[in-house]
């Protein structure tokens, strides 16, 4: 389940991500995370964020493993 929802969230974001270097791209990915929330009427938040957040408090290993699939700007930006 963990390894599913990380892919079904970065899965989308990954080929932008990987090409965020401009400001053009960062606001390419900006219009996707939009349409992402405006797709689901704003409702139910950050899936990752929302399924990090029900495991942290019931499944420790589980948030571990959560913690590895981040994605390589948000481990460089806590490093």
């Amino acid at each position: 389940m963990i390894d599913y929802q990380t892919e079904a969230v970065l899965g989308a974001h990954r080929p932008v991500l990987e090409r965020l270097d401009t400001f053009d791209a960062l606001h390419e990915w900006r219009d996707l995370i939009v349409s992402s929330i405006d797709s689901r009427r704003c409702m139910g938040g950050c899936p990752l964020g929302s399924l990090a957040r029900a495991l942290a408090e019931s499944d420790p290993p589980a948030c571990v493993r959560l913690s590895r699939n981040r994605s390589p700007r948000e481990s460089a930006g806590s490093a």
